[in-house]
């Protein structure tokens, strides 16, 4: 064997440095890395969101938070108070419908009387 076919020989064995193989590795990678951070992009981007919906929620939701207990006792006092109070109008509404239904029965029976009277 010759000099120059030992070279040619030698060069055949050789990786190419930018060969077709290396610049397909090269895209993928770039592909999977791209991915990657669109991925990592879109996680922030929900994330953000979800925390933005939270926030939100939270300012709307801090006014009318009836999770403290002195707003609970307080609703609770005026519940039991309006129970309390209907409680009387109706007794009172009973005893006076009572009257009523009592006074026609005797007003009606009254007039029977005096019918048969007749």
């Amino acid at each position: 064997m010759t000099r120059s076919a030992a070279r040619k020989v030698g060069a055949q064995k050789a990786p190419k440095a930018h060969s077709k193989k290396t610049r397909e590795n090269t895209a993928k990678a770039r592909d999977r890395s791209h991915k990657t951070a669109s991925k990592v992009a879109a996680k922030m981007r929900n994330n953000l969101a979800a925390e933005t919906v939270r926030d939100t929620y939270r300012k709307i939701d801090a006014p009318f938070d009836l999770r403290h207990s002195q707003v609970q006792n307080t609703l609770r006092v005026l519940a039991e108070r309006n129970v309390a109070q209907t409680r009387e109008l109706y007794e009172g509404s009973k005893n006076t419908i009572q009257a009523v239904l009592e006074s026609w029965q005797k007003s009606f029976s009254a007039a029977g009387q005096a019918r048969l009277v007749l």
